[in-house]
């Protein structure tokens, strides 16, 4: 098997599932994400949003050196998310997010924040969550008319900064490939629904409404499975 990509194919390693390699493309998406913002050893980090892209996420922080906090509504996200590794995952439906990620950091707040939930209440959970000078990650808003309110005055009093990441980067295809199929971020605890090729419009379905239970979706065709995302 050969994952294909814009500059050439990269080798699958034997006993590497399908199901596993197409993680390849959205590990590298969050890897991007990840550099993009910054995150080094020793840095507190909020992933906002434990979905399957959220979960990602919070996994490559831990592997670059980070401590993770994270949140979701979802109860079987957060334990997905402890399993992990998560350093705290917190019910957002129950607590004040930016308030115990203050307590967790003797009111300093995190370094950085990294949004894999789209909406208003999340972006305000990590533009709070921040502390100043930080940095925030928009991933979660990937198409127009997205739209959140920011009060630019405590923006920029605050310095903190607003960046986004979207899409893969050939340039990091390999890292991405390498901490897939060397198990560094564990891919195949997020598949949770597996459906067979002749039943590929209930997968989607599946995959485009996401549900306590839904992470990640796959279509199986003669042994092999292929990914279809769910974020």
């Amino acid at each position: 098997m050969d994952w294909v990509g814009e500059r050439g194919a990269i080798p699958v390693r034997d006993g590497v599932l399908a199901e596993e390699a197409a993680f390849v493309e959205p590990v590298n998406t969050c890897l991007k994400a990840v550099q993009r913002a910054g995150v080094e050893k020793g840095q507190t980090v909020v992933v906002v949003g434990q979905g399957p892209i959220g979960l990602l996420l919070m996994q490559i922080c831990r592997w670059a050196g980070a401590e993770v906090i994270v949140s979701d509504s979802l109860p079987d996200r957060l334990e997905m998310a402890r399993r992990l590794g998560a350093s705290v995952a917190l019910d957002a439906s129950t607590v004040d997010v930016p308030r115990e990620v203050r307590s967790l950091t003797g009111g300093r707040g995190a370094d950085v924040a990294l949004l894999a939930a789209f909406g208003q209440a999340p972006f305000g959970q990590a533009l709070d969550a921040t502390r100043p000078g930080g940095r925030i990650i928009v991933f979660a808003a990937t198409s127009p008319g997205e739209t959140v309110q920011v009060d630019l005055g405590a923006l920029s009093a605050s310095e903190k900064e607003i960046l986004t990441s979207y899409s893969a980067s050939v340039d990091i295809q390999d890292l991405a490939a390498q901490l897939v199929f060397g198990r560094e971020v564990r891919v195949r605890e997020l598949v949770t629904h597996r459906f067979p090729l002749d039943e590929a419009p209930r997968a989607v379905e599946v995959a485009a409404h996401p549900a306590p239970g839904v992470l990640k979706v796959v279509l199986q065709g003669g042994g092999d499975a292929t990914g279809v995302s769910a974020r």
